[in-house]
């Protein structure tokens, strides 16, 4: 139905004479907007323009079906030669003279020539099995709206890939002279890859506590405690947390609490995270006999704020230090 009304609506003669002038030897010579939201639709696009223009000059190999894949590759080999056009005419003016390119250029260092009217690097694999493509890129500015789709493209074809990754991805058909910091200026710009890896804010350190910058009289009048026990490895750290069962209650009468602190000498300061077994242990020795409520038995005990590791710096090191040794001594025994 469509083919039919297509062949007896034809356009003015005036649109096809201005349609034929944008034609030359199949080459599009409008300028086109590039700015889309992505390569696929540019291409698309494009290749239904260069459709339209076919299909109004000739009628008896009108398309009105899908795009084809050659269809697709006429409109990217056509945009690409519309960016080339615009940024490496001198260039490209130089190799068709047989001169040597202009000494600013940013291709005197690669080995161009053209193809078809499209300027290609050539690099070392004319005897590789691979495709025409990728041992002859095409050549593209680095700083073209262009080549931050094809850029955006390799990088959502890669599903968010690195920059190393991104650049291998593109390279497969084109050579954007300093790649890799055009790949980077990029991929500084995905929000997807930002949520996922989040830069961290620095911010600064906060003063060190009192008992840390006033060194008591003698040794554990403050002191830290931290449980760092597993379910198959409670017999082999006892010597963390039975630190902190020492100071428990049971009853009415302290279990061994003087254990401890006969050896040590009297607690004034605690310090420990919000376990729940520290707060539980806070709880009993707040409600221990008032004749037992002294700084042997009884220290003030100091928790550190929620979900906050760091602020326990010397006990946690050495939870980390006997967890290093059991890891490798102990192994998957239990």
């Amino acid at each position: 139905m469509h083919a039919i009304l297509a062949e007896n609506r034809q356009p003015p003669k005036s649109i096809l004479r201005n349609l034929t002038s944008f034609l030359d030897d199949g080459i599009l010579r409008v300028r086109v907007r590039l700015k889309h939201s992505n390569l696929s639709k540019l291409v698309r696009v494009i290749a239904y323009i260069l459709r339209f223009c076919h299909n109004t000059q000739s009628k008896r190999t009108r398309s009105y079906s899908q795009l084809s894949p050659k269809e697709l590759d006429n409109a990217l080999r056509c945009v690409v030669k519309i960016v080339q056009a615009e940024t490496f005419q001198s260039d490209m003016h130089a190799i068709l003279a047989e001169n040597r390119q202009p000494p600013k250029s940013i291709l005197r260092n690669l080995t161009s020539f053209l193809d078809d009217g499209i300027l290609r690097v050539r690099v070392r694999l004319k005897h590789s099995n691979l495709s025409f493509d990728r041992k002859h890129p095409i050549i593209l500015p680095q700083r073209h709206f262009f080549a931050e789709l094809v850029i955006q493209n390799s990088h959502q074809a890669t599903l968010h890939g690195g920059a190393h990754l991104t650049l291998a991805h593109t390279r497969y058909k084109f050579w954007i002279p300093n790649g890799r910091q055009a790949v980077r200026t990029i991929l500084r710009k995905c929000i997807t890859c930002f949520r996922a890896s989040p830069s961290i804010g620095s911010q600064l350190m906060g003063d060190l506590p009192v008992h840390r910058v006033n060194p008591p009289n003698r040794p554990f009048i403050a002191t830290g405690v931290g449980q760092g026990s597993t379910a198959s490895w409670d017999k082999y750290l006892q010597g963390i947390h039975r630190y902190f069962r020492l100071l428990g209650y049971k009853g009415s009468s302290p279990i061994s609490g003087y254990w401890f602190t006969g050896r040590r000498g009297p607690v004034q300061h605690m310090y420990s995270d919000n376990g729940t077994n520290f707060i539980g242990a806070n709880k009993l020795l707040a409600s221990a006999p008032q004749a037992d409520r002294d700084h042997a038995t009884c220290p003030t005990w100091h928790f550190t704020p929620p979900y906050s590791p760091n602020f326990g710096t010397l006990w946690e090191a050495g939870v980390k230090s006997v967890k290093h040794h059991l890891k490798r001594i102990v192994g998957s025994h239990k």
